[in-house]
């Protein structure tokens, strides 16, 4: 009888301590998905001198965390599903694009996880669709920036972007040179919808 009760008593303790090795396992399985998901994120200017060398290091589903500071310079997603955010918001942290283009484009099928997020975004201007951010034939997310003094606040043409708690003021552009701008600009063919708020 005291045999099989030891028996009994190693194979009840052999089950549970392998459904705790199967779970500590499991755990680390779903620990190591999410941080391969999650992606890396790129510091500007800790890790990259620039914001257009920090979308160039990226790769889809990283972050570029910009520091506060004023930035020269236009950047462009080039079809990439990163974030470019800001580490203290529009307030401290602005990209001017010096009158060279587009402050910010989006031009190669960046879809709603292309995201950039916490900006000012000033001194866009020059070609017909040139502005603060520039949308051609993508669907990204802008969101929570301030767009301002730029030839075209936000210019979309055939895209479904989704516009969301931006301020877009002070933009303008020379109409008599037959230029249209202004706030938000959007050429647009049947499909899915735009969405600002």
């Amino acid at each position: 009888m005291t045999i099989y009760r030891s028996i009994e008593y190693n194979l009840k303790h052999s089950k549970s301590h392998m459904r705790s090795q199967s779970s500590q396992v499991a755990i680390l399985i779903l620990a190591t998905m999410a941080s391969l998901s999650a992606g890396n994120v790129i510091h500007v200017p800790g890790d990259q001198p620039t914001i257009q060398a920090g979308i160039g290091a990226a790769t889809n589903g990283d972050t570029v965390l910009v520091a506060a500071g004023i930035y020269y310079e236009n950047i462009n997603f080039n079809g990439k599903a990163i974030t470019v955010a800001s580490e203290q918001g529009a307030g401290l942290t602005v990209i001017d694009g010096q009158s060279h283009g587009s402050v910010a484009t989006f031009a190669t099928s960046e879809g709603p996880n292309s995201i950039l997020s916490g900006f000012t975004l000033q001194g866009g201007q020059s070609g017909f669709d040139d502005g603060g951010v520039r949308i051609s034939s993508a669907s990204p997310t802008i969101q929570n920036n301030v767009i301002r003094n730029n030839s075209v606040g936000i210019s979309v043409r055939f895209g479904s972007p989704l516009i969301q708690g931006n301020t877009v003021r002070n933009n303008s552009t020379d109409t008599s040179a037959g230029k249209t701008g202004g706030g938000i600009r959007m050429e647009v063919v049947r499909g899915p919808k735009s969405s600002i708020t």
